[in-house]
């Protein structure tokens, strides 16, 4: 047993635990023993549901809950399984501590995992150890032992061939059968043995077919317990600062869990990003998506939405593989929508493909009005998700997507009547997901209380939300030199980062600045940090954000201290919690 001692702390920025290096055949004998700090003291660690979490090299996300905890001590054991040395490379982790809903983590630390004599396990986000997975089986066949059915089966049958050696010899020496009559005989008892036999293989078959659906609703139902939050996706990507389903617009997304876009095929079997079925409102040609060549539309460049200071290349239409390449690059789930044309065989293996050239048949969405084009990656990808989209939900929509098996779901017009909670509950009963769209970040709230599992969005607020203020007092936004834009950005953790710069205005301590809506509100008031242009220069200035605390003017951004020397803009840029 090798243990690794280490502090780390949820508050200090650095947790150096020095070189950490665990082997793949390492099985259940590699042990992190940490001891847990907080503002430099002990953390209480009593009533705390603890999980180890990990990155790995390939972008997946792996925990456990830790069991053995001193609360004395405020340490924690835990032996590493399987999936934190399934991928090998360096890996960033971190403990979890929950409690009454809310979540603390310790800053990040790192080991490396280096190859053994054996793989690690390939495996997503939830699939189970191989220990696990074989009890889950176990419970599903109630402890049946398929080994044991097959030599009791191997005895029954060495004993039945003995018992007809002894009955033919028996009968030769017998005048109530001839000989051929005691071969027809025996001819009929051996074909009821080989029937009897096809129908115990028959049982057993049926047996197997009924146990991996059992498992399948297994894995499902983790998957659900795993992933309770709701996931947003940007529709057609970040199309508020970029044309829709451009390259661009895919990179800029930035808070979303997915990337929704639109393909189809080229006249010569290439898959394109395009929403219309033409390029004349996008670009800078005409003619049909299926008349023109791949390189006809590689030649044509994007001329409609927000194009200043774009190049020529990010004004070229995408292909599927450059919109999957950026998904895969930043971690994004690639919800593709495959437009209703006609398409061949080939166009759907092509498609195919490209999935899996960067491991994504997995870890996509893939959506369409047709439902023929559904099927048809199903028939390809069984596992792969799938939604039906469709403009409102009724028991014969739900029966149809729910005809796609495993893995489908319902893709709505958020606005329609039929999208009830009710029907939501419909759906979820038939364990199908549902996903709304497009819905914008005023609706969000309404549709999460029916039930829904994503929604599709033209808003820059997602999983991560992002609220640009209305400034008050003559105050006006001086975008000029902006990186990220005028905005308020959630950074998780229920932090957010204020990066506004403002102009004109007053400079009179307490001037209202702007007022920030209810969400945004921290519970205490916050101080933060403003950069003033001066007449000789900048200088430090400070801004008030008063929380629910104060009683009075809550929520409202105001000017601190120090503004008096400011000759025009001022860089306000600070992060705060809403704790």
């Amino acid at each position: 047993m090798t243990e690794y001692k280490m502090t780390l702390s949820t508050t200090e920025p650095n947790n150096y635990v020095g070189l950490i290096k665990i082997r793949q055949d390492d099985k259940y004998t590699q042990t992190i023993i940490a001891t847990v700090n907080e503002n430099g003291l002990p953390k209480n660690l009593s009533g705390c549901d603890i999980f180890l979490n990990a990155i790995l090299p390939n972008g997946y996300m792996v925990r456990d809950k830790v069991s053995l905890v001193d609360i004395d001590t405020s340490t924690v054991t835990y032996t590493l399984i399987n999936s934190f040395w399934q991928v090998q490379g360096k890996v960033t982790a971190y403990f979890t501590f929950e409690q009454n809903g809310q979540v603390e983590s310790t800053k990040n630390f790192e080991y490396q995992v280096i190859r053994g004599w054996m793989e690690g396990i390939k495996q997503g986000n939830y699939i189970y150890e191989f220990e696990e997975l074989a009890r889950e089986v176990m419970e599903a066949l109630n402890g049946a032992d398929y080994e044991a059915l097959e030599s009791q089966l191997e005895a029954y049958n060495s004993d039945l061939t003995a018992k007809i050696s002894l009955l033919k010899t028996q009968l030769d020496s017998m005048d109530v059968y001839t000989k051929s009559q005691t071969d027809s005989k025996l001819l009929q008892i051996s074909t009821l043995i080989d029937k009897t036999k096809l129908d115990i293989v028959q049982i057993i078959n049926d047996q197997e077919v009924e146990l991996k659906k059992e498992i399948l609703v297994k894995i499902k139902n983790t998957e659900n317990r795993k992933n309770k939050n709701i996931h947003y996706i940007a529709h057609r990507g970040n199309n508020t600062k970029y044309p829709e389903n451009s390259l661009p617009a895919f990179r800029g997304t930035q808070n979303h869990w997915g990337i929704e876009t639109d393909i189809q095929v080229t006249k010569d079997g290439k898959w394109v990003v395009m929403h219309d079925p033409t390029v004349d409102r996008m670009t800078n040609g005409t003619g049909n998506i299926k008349d023109l060549t791949y390189a006809q539309i590689k030649a044509l460049l994007i001329d409609s939405g927000a194009i200043t200071g774009l190049s020529n290349n990010d004004r070229r239409v995408p292909s599927l593989d450059e919109y999957l390449f950026i998904c895969k690059k930043y971690n994004k789930v690639p919800v593709i929508e495959i437009k209703d044309e006609v398409y061949t065989s080939e166009n759907y293996d092509e498609l195919v493909n490209s999935l899996k050239m960067l491991g994504l048949e997995k870890a996509s969405v893939i959506i369409s009005f047709g439902l023929s084009h559904l099927q048809e990656i199903k028939q390809r990808l069984p596992y792969t998700s799938v939604q039906f989209l469709v403009n409102s939900i009724d028991d014969n929509i739900i029966d149809q997507a729910s005809s796609l098996g495993y893995g489908s779901g319902i893709s709505v017009y958020n606005a329609h009547q039929s999208v009830t909670a009710e029907n939501i509950r419909k759906c979820h009963d038939k364990d199908l997901e549902v996903c709304v769209w497009t819905v914008p970040f005023s609706d969000f709230d309404a549709a999460i209380q029916k039930g829904v599992d994503y929604i599709t969005t033209d808003s820059e607020s997602g999983d991560l939300k992002k609220y640009t203020p209305t400034l008050q007092n003559s105050f006006t936004y001086r975008e000029s030199g902006v990186v990220s834009g005028n905005s308020i950005e959630e950074i998780g953790g229920g932090q957010f980062r204020v990066n506004l710069v403002v102009e004109n205005g007053l400079n009179t301590l307490d001037t209202i600045i702007a007022t920030l809506p209810d969400w945004l509100v921290p519970a205490k008031t916050t101080w933060g940090q403003a950069i003033i242009r001066t007449s000789s220069g900048v200088q430090i200035a400070t801004v008030n954000v008063y929380g629910v605390s104060r009683g009075t003017q809550i929520g409202q951004i105001v000017v601190g201290n120090a503004w008096d020397a400011r000759t025009t803009w001022a860089n306000i840029n600070f992060i705060y919690s809403l704790n």
